[in-house]
């Protein structure tokens, strides 16, 4: 029965209100069997601070006026004067001013009556001390009872500390025991969800790099064949006409031309989606064939490397081409630059790459706005290779991107 309410009290120490309220009304059920009215008394009072503590005023204020009608029946001012107390904090918490005060008028006049009755009591001690300290005999007596009683009771209390503070050691340990445990759990659950992210990424920019191949080798076998059959055959038509005027032989060549122009934007398309240098050649003469197709008159582009004499691993090589290829398209797009410096850099720890254009640049506060589908494919790009894309930019002053990418097993 003790033990109960000792087990709510430590709970509702913790905090752990629900487990406090459980263990309580375990006590009061055992101590309303038994009769136990001050326990029963106490029981509501410890309820009525566990609940006020949960915040909930409805339940609080049920049992602080269980207590205080308790208490009233059975002549217990001490918990009567705590339960109008209660009662009064619980009313002021919920704003009820007036009823607050009504219950705190009531505890002050317990409070008052109390103290009149303790001084009462103090008097009439004092005069029996007077009468006993006449016998000198009776007072050692009583002072010998006085100190085993004592005894007793330090020793009583001694044990219950020791019991409480076991209890709670014991239930610090498991709190400690489950909270790592639930901890791991969670580090586990992170863990798995990282993990099927990336396959997911790597599974999405797979597929896309073999849509690409796929249309690629379309373009190129399929609609590049036939604008070269349609080439060829306008070429023999041209040994089989007669033209009817200059205007008819002009419009000949300039449809034999755009035929021609066609064949080749077909090939450049399916070169820049496929490029076939990137897997013969490496990174670098990759990126080097496609700034080569840009009008220099547009845009000038400066490509630097340091350290690729080797190749790098393929996955590395396809990301980084698709990100810088990306990033180029985005200059010549919308910012509005003349000039692009491409930097490539090779250490022991990874590599690095600075695109940097002289464009109108925009605001890396509001960076959302400009977060469209071009930087979003470099975001994901590069995390897809466990790297870091930074981007610094000022209207009017240009961009510049810094990525990241390290080796496996770097810091």
């Amino acid at each position: 029965m003790y033990s109960l309410e000792y087990i709510g009290y430590v709970y509702g120490l913790m905090k752990n209100y629900d487990f406090a309220i459980e263990y309580l009304q375990k006590s009061l059920s055992l101590r309303k069997e038994l009769k136990d009215n001050y326990g029963i008394a106490i029981c509501l009072i410890e309820l009525t601070e566990v609940n006020t503590a949960k915040k909930d005023f409805n339940q609080a204020t049920s049992y602080a006026k269980q207590a205080i009608s308790f208490c009233q029946k059975i002549n217990y001012p001490d918990m009567l004067q705590q339960g109008y107390l209660l009662l009064s904090k619980i009313y002021e918490q919920k704003n009820d001013f007036g009823q607050a005060y009504e219950a705190h008028k009531r505890y002050v006049t317990i409070k008052d009556s109390i103290f009149n009755v303790a001084k009462s009591n103090q008097i009439n001690e004092l005069q029996t001390r007077y009468d006993t300290e006449k016998k000198e005999e009776k007072i050692k007596l009583l002072n010998k009872e006085s100190a085993i009683q004592k005894l007793k009771l330090n020793q009583r209390d001694g044990i219950i500390l020791v019991i409480a503070l076991a209890f709670l050691f014991c239930l610090v340990i498991g709190y400690l025991v489950y909270n790592r445990y639930k901890l791991r759990q969670n580090a586990r659950l992170q863990n798995e969800v990282i993990a099927q992210q990336d396959l997911a990424t790597k599974a999405v920019l797979n597929a896309e790099e073999n849509e690409r191949k796929r249309i690629a080798n379309e373009l190129h076998d399929g609609l590049g064949q036939m604008f070269s059959a349609v080439k060829l055959n306008l070429s023999a038509l041209a040994d089989h006409f007669e033209f009817k005027d200059e205007h008819g032989k002009r419009m000949y060549g300039k449809t034999l031309s755009l035929v021609d122009e066609s064949c080749k934007e077909v090939r450049v398309i399916s070169h820049q989606m496929a490029p076939n240098v990137l897997l013969k050649a490496g990174l670098t003469s990759a990126i080097r064939d496609f700034i080569n197709k840009i009008d220099v008159k547009k845009l000038k582009v400066n490509l630097s490397t340091f350290g690729l004499q080797d190749r790098l691993d393929q996955n590395i090589e396809m990301v980084l081409y698709r990100v810088i290829q990306e990033a180029v398209n985005n200059v010549i797009k919308h910012a509005g630059a003349n000039s692009l410096d491409i930097q490539l850099t090779k250490d022991e720890e990874g590599i690095n790459v600075m695109i940097e254009d002289n464009g109108n640049g925009f605001d890396t506060n509001h960076l959302e706005k400009f977060d469209g589908i071009g930087l979003k494919n470099i975001r994901t790009r590069v995390t897809y290779l466990n790297g870091t894309v930074d981007f610094s930019s000022t209207l009017g002053k240009g961009t510049l991107i810094a990525i990241f990418i390290p080796f496996k097993g770097s810091v």
